[in-house]
């Protein structure tokens, strides 16, 4: 074999094969770091446009980048402090570049208090970092070091923020004249921090500058002035009105009268530092009470020297709008005259403060559009209303409309009966304004529904478990339905058939999704029997796509546009930070960014890849229906078993029904709104019968409601042991618990049927409610339910055989000696009823386990 020849393979063909080798390897590593560098621009367009969603996802590698930090701090949402700042190295924690990038936002000055970004002592030397502080940031001059607190330019941005930083400056400027004046223009009491000397003497000695002064709130810098400057007439009355007290005040000028008038109309707190004698002066209480600022505490003073001063018109405004609403109620009530009821702007200022007085009015004010609109504010519309009349209402809409706009939801019954039946049919205004406020429809609307497509966009958006009686015109238009399920994604339910089963539905469901998590849920809006006759009987729930097609549908989407980015752009059309060698090869692309966009959304239109709206649609339908739950619709509920307490936990409802089966022959369950039959019926023929709360208790007779026992207490069976014999055949009502308690703590308990009252005078026995054993609240109940009915099975049987034993021991006890038979036979009768009743160990589960129940 030749030296050219190594285990049969010649040496040219090892080197090309070494040479293969090393280009594949070199070509592989090329990729990986074309592939890397793909990934961080993708990464880095992500973080700029949503950096507070983006960053969590983010790999740990480019949460610790130093250019990734940047890139978060430039986005106009900065994720949360504990997943962004408080996560980095520290040599980026207190990094220039870092820093400065939270000082270059906007919003530093607030991030500065609600994330603590304190400058770090590292850089309190570095200018930059402590220039953008002091322009920012109070009081950070004083952070800096005693260099920079010697410099100029840093001591000019901190005063330029706050005159009083001049306080952290050092000596030297600190006697630098155009260091001091700049600091004054910003606040005049930084003239204190300059020191005695040649600079301050110029200063205080110049009239016009020390006027500046004293208007920049520097009134108490009076004092620095000379002598003769202290008793001139204009820097008195400009010291007095920004903070000077009047003690100061030299003695020649507290007793001018007229210099007190004027003193007094630019600050009326000075009229509590005056002497006696001063304050008893009728004019001066009278320039104190009306003067602009005056306050509750000067009203009462005055008003102890001069109490005759309320029967002037000046003085009465003054009250009604500066006063204290309870002096002011007392003034109106008791010592106004009438000419005074009868002050449009008295009245109207006094009834915009407490609405209530609007019946002290005169007659001629209540019939006064902006008297009547000043007294309708919250719970007050109603009674306003009926004081008003119904003809002032037809001649003036916008009170009525005005009304239901501030009326609470709960009072929207009661001033309903006050408006006029003709204003519902006639003035939209007031039935747009009722749908925003009460959440439904009225049958008056209807016809406007047909037409106005206004109106209906509007009970999409505010009332849309009645968005079935909008026309079907409207519900068959696509443009329509995409306006209203971007108002309430609820309403898709009620859309056409046909625009439900046509080419546009998937659309239309996604945008509705997008807007609310529960569009698809069978339970989304709750269908009554007067929506019913509107869609019809069968529910469009049932031809509308199931979760995982819409969310299939969705990803596919998303999984397009990914694909397009990534892989189709990739290689035809410009990025940014792209160097001219990787450009398109294509010319007509090859035209700058503004082109290379253009075409962009060209070439995603015709290949059908979502942008844009759509893309932004996909989004948000694809994170709702993949949350875990869906959002609570603040406006309806979304169950009928809802408006019946249950707003907590949705499952607790199908453990009662699963109680109900259970229970079948010996409980009835009515009040559910499943049952119409009249609870008197029902009583007479079932020995017992198990009531729900909340909805059902409107389908007992008002008479009957006083014997829904309360869920969360037991009576004391002690109480009952003489009429035990008559509680057997007593008919049971048993309450499951409910939105609202029909007994409350301390009151009494109706126990007696109607007509089974004593001596049969159909009265009825009331008992107090007894012991109350502890028991947790209703919707708590956590624990098997089978095992509750098994205990309370046995405790009747125990009771049964109890009561044998008792008839046995009678006999038997009272044959041999009556009197010590009783003795013995109450005694043990007591303790097998203590025992039996007691609870058991675990009685707070047990009390959980029988809650509802009353034995």
């Amino acid at each position: 074999m030749s030296d050219s020849t190594i285990l049969g393979i010649s040496v040219e063909e090892g080197d090309h094969q070494m040479n293969d080798s090393h280009s594949n390897s070199q070509n592989n590593n090329n990729n990986n770091n074309t592939r890397e560098q793909s990934e961080r621009r993708m990464a880095l367009d992500a973080l700029e446009r949503d950096a507070a969603t983006v960053w969590r996802e983010l790999p740990e590698r480019f949460r610790h980048d130093k250019e990734f930090i940047l890139k978060a701090l430039q986005a106009p949402e900065l994720p949360h402090k504990s997943d962004f700042e408080r996560q980095f190295p520290q040599s980026l924690r207190f990094d220039k570049d870092v820093v400065l990038g939270f000082c270059a936002r906007e919003d530093f000055a607030q991030l500065f208090l609600d994330r603590h970004l304190y400058v770090p002592e590292c850089l309190t030397s570095d200018k930059q970092v402590m220039m953008a502080y002091c322009t920012k940031i109070h009081r950070s001059l004083q952070e800096c070091s005693e260099e920079l607190c010697d410099d100029k330019d840093i001591v000019l941005a901190a005063i330029a923020l706050d005159g009083l930083e001049l306080q952290y400056a050092s000596l030297r400027l600190q006697e630098e004249k155009e260091v001091i004046i700049k600091a004054c223009q910003r606040d005049g009491k930084a003239l204190e921090f300059c020191p005695p000397g040649p600079v301050r003497e110029e200063l205080v000695s110049d009239r016009e500058f020390m006027l500046q002064v004293l208007r920049q709130h520097g009134g108490p810098m009076l004092r620095l002035v000379p002598k003769h400057f202290k008793y001139d007439r204009e820097l008195l009355l400009e010291a007095l009105k920004h903070g000077m007290r009047f003690r100061y005040c030299p003695f020649e000028f507290q007793n001018d009268k007229q210099f007190l008038l004027e003193a007094l109309a630019n600050r009326s707190q000075l009229y509590l530092e005056m002497n006696r004698n001063t304050q008893k002066d009728v004019d001066i209480c009278q320039a104190a009470i009306v003067s602009q600022n005056s306050t509750p505490e000067v009203h009462t003073r005055v008003l102890e020297h001069a109490p005759d001063l309320p029967q002037q018109r000046e003085v009465a405004l003054a009250i009604v709008q500066r006063g204290s609403e309870a002096f002011m109620k007392q003034l109106i009530v008791e010592s106004f005259s009438d000419a005074f009821k009868d002050d449009l702007d008295i009245m109207l200022t006094a009834i915009r403060r407490t609405p209530k007085l609007f019946g002290y009015a005169s007659p001629r004010l209540q019939q006064h559009v902006d008297v009547i609109i000043a007294a309708i504010e919250g719970d007050t519309g109603p009674d306003v209303l009926a004081a008003v009349g119904p003809e002032i209402l037809r001649l003036f809409p916008r009170i009525v409309t005005h009304a239901i706009q501030t009326c609470p939801r709960r009072q929207l019954r009661i001033l309903r009966s006050q408006i006029p039946a003709d204003l519902w049919t006639s003035n939209r205004p007031i039935c747009m304004a009722y749908i925003q406020q009460a959440g439904r429809v009225l049958d008056v609307f209807e016809p406007r529904l047909q037409t106005d497509r206004e109106m209906a966009l509007h009970v999409a958006q505010y009332a849309g478990c009645d968005f079935g009686r909008v026309g079907e015109q409207f519900r068959n238009d696509l443009e329509f339905m995409y306006q209203a399920v971007d108002r309430n994604g609820r309403v898709l339910r009620y859309a056409s058939r046909e625009l439900l089963r046509g080419p546009e539905r998937m659309p239309l469901v996604i945008r509705a999704v997008a807007n609310h998590a529960g569009a698809l849920a069978s339970h989304s809006i709750h269908v009554t029997e007067v929506m019913r006759h509107h869609v019809g009987e069968t529910n469009n729930h049932q031809i509308l796509p199931t979760t995982e097609t819409v969310l299939a549908h969705v990803q596919q989407k998303l999984d397009l546009h990914k694909v397009f980015v990534q892989e189709f752009l990739r290689g035809i059309c410009i990025l940014r930070r792209v160097a001219p060698s990787r450009r398109s090869p294509l010319r007509m692309l090859d035209r700058g960014i503004e082109t290379s966009q253009a075409l962009k959304q060209l070439i995603a239109a015709f290949l059908g890849v979502p942008v844009a709206h759509e893309l932004k649609y996909l989004r948000t339908a694809h994170a709702n229906l993949t949350a875990t739950s869906p959002p609570p619709d603040p406006q309806q509920p979304e169950d009928p078993t809802e408006q019946a307490g249950n707003r907590e936990r949705p499952d607790r409802w199908a453990r009662r029904r699963w109680l109900r089966d259970r229970a079948q022959g010996q409980l009835r369950v009515i009040g559910f709104g499943v049952e119409e039959e009249d609870p008197q019926d029902v009583l007479d023929h079932d020995p017992q019968v198990l009531v729900g709360g909340g909805a059902g208790r409107d389908a007992i007779p008002r008479r009957w409601q006083a014997r829904l026992q309360h869920p969360h207490r037991r009576r004391n069976p002690l109480e009952d042991s003489d009429e035990e014999d008559e509680e057997a055949d007593r008919p049971r009502v048993f309450h499951l618990g409910g939105r609202r308690p029909l007994a409350r703590r301390g009151h009494l308990m109706l126990d007696q049927p109607p007509d089974q009252g004593p001596n049969g005078n159909r009265g009825i026995q009331v008992r107090p409610m007894g012991l109350m054993m502890g028991a947790r609240r209703a919707h708590r109940d956590r624990h098997d339910f089978e095992q509750a009915i098994e205990r309370m099975a046995q405790r009747e049987e125990a009771m049964e055989q109890h009561e044998r034993a008792i008839a046995e021991q009678q006999r038997a006890f009272f044959l041999q000696d009556p009197p010590a038979g009783v003795e013995r036979m109450v005694g043990e009768q007591d303790a097998m009823m203590a025992a039996m009743l007691r609870p058991p160990e675990d009685d707070d589960d047990e009390m959980e386990d029988l809650q509802g129940f009353i034995i």
